[in-house]
């Protein structure tokens, strides 16, 4: 079945054949934001009928466009003004170029973004120097007293490492096994701010240091609700930095426009983290409440046995105490039997009267 172009295919044609000097692959993958087209598909061959309608002489195998993409000056004010430290490069070309951006398939391995990255790379060199953790391994606390500090610091607690009791010890034990998760570990590296690394370590450490019953499948899903946590506070830091740009933006509708749908975006992204927490939180705090339940429940079994037996036992001891009283009595009689007759005849007593 044929293809047939819309007008504004057509248009958007017309201006990349332009852009990329030809290149049929590029015009291609820009005319129908999906940088996985090929010429020969059918939209492509659509596209090559047009093009040789209108007299353009388009090259087939050229592969990519003989001329790299480059910033207008335009575009470098606008990252001038923006970009900073906490901006990713993602971010910077989302709000540059947001129809590209949420509509083209591999964008970000487009010239365009591969121009923005470039730029940002050399005019923003040393803007990220000072609070990264980039190239820096995160190693678990595994001394006592470390663990008991770190504990304090995000509970606001008075806990001594040398006064632990025997529940106190066994969760920070936990809580140094808890630290030392591959998916903690693995997910504590991911972040390249210090300052999300604290809060990630601080946040897993507060939901799970008095917790020393954990599953292995528990201690992931809280590696889940502190990510949430983080995501949280980087949704919040776009907000914020999305607002001041909407102020800043005058009487742009165009900039307006861009800015709404990113802020809508950025809430609804905001609410989704907030109710994942919730769930998740709802969901472990049950099911540990089951399982404490549960094992309440069978401690309660083994007591009674333990009276059971307890009972039985002292049963048994107050029986041998008797039996053995018998049996000092009767040795007692025997040792009088044994006396002279006379004495036996004086004391007036058989060894029948005295059992």
């Amino acid at each position: 079945m044929a293809y047939t172009l819309t007008e504004t295919e057509k248009h958007d044609a017309a201006q990349f054949f332009n852009e990329f000097d030809g290149d049929l692959l590029q015009i291609v993958q820009h005319v129908f934001s999906d940088m996985g087209e090929k010429g020969s598909s059918v939209k492509g061959r659509a596209l090559r009928k047009y093009l040789a309608e209108e007299g353009l002489k388009y090259s087939p195998k050229k592969g990519h466009s003989n001329k790299t993409y480059t910033l207008s000056d335009q575009e470098k004010m606008f990252l001038k003004k923006n970009y900073n430290a906490t901006m990713t490069k993602k971010e910077a070309s989302r709000l540059l170029w947001p129809k590209e951006t949420d509509k083209m398939s591999g964008f970000f391995r487009s010239e365009k973004y591969l121009a923005l990255c470039k730029y940002i790379g050399e005019a923003f060199a040393g803007v990220d120097a000072g609070d990264m953790a980039e190239g820096k391994t995160y190693v678990p606390p595994q001394v006592v007293n470390t663990l008991v500090k770190l504990v304090n610091k995000v509970n606001k607690g008075n806990l001594d490492p040398d006064k632990l009791t025997t529940a106190h010890k066994k969760c920070i034990d936990r809580l140094s096994c808890y630290l030392n998760s591959p998916r903690f570990i693995q997910q504590i590296n991911s972040y390249l701010s210090i300052d999300d690394r604290v809060l990630f370590e601080s946040e897993y450490v507060k939901t799970t240091w008095d917790k020393p019953d954990l599953t292995a499948d528990e201690i992931n899903l809280y590696v889940n609700v502190c990510i949430d946590y983080i995501n949280i506070k980087l949704v919040e830091r776009q907000r914020q930095k999305l607002n001041r740009l909407f102020e800043e933006a005058e009487d742009s509708n165009d900039m307006h426009m861009r800015l709404t749908e990113m802020l809508k975006m950025r809430c609804d992204e905001y609410d989704k983290c907030t109710s994942r927490i919730d769930k998740l939180i709802s969901k472990l705090n049950g099911d540990r409440k089951k399982r404490i339940e549960q094992r309440q429940q069978s401690n309660a079994s083994v007591l009674v046995l333990v009276e059971t037996f307890q009972e039985d036992k002292e049963r048994k001891r107050m029986i041998a105490i008797s039996e053995l009283k018998a049996k000092k009595v009767e040795a007692e009689v025997n040792r009088l039997e044994g006396m002279d007759d006379w004495k036996a005849r004086i004391l007036g007593v058989g060894k029948e009267d005295v059992i």
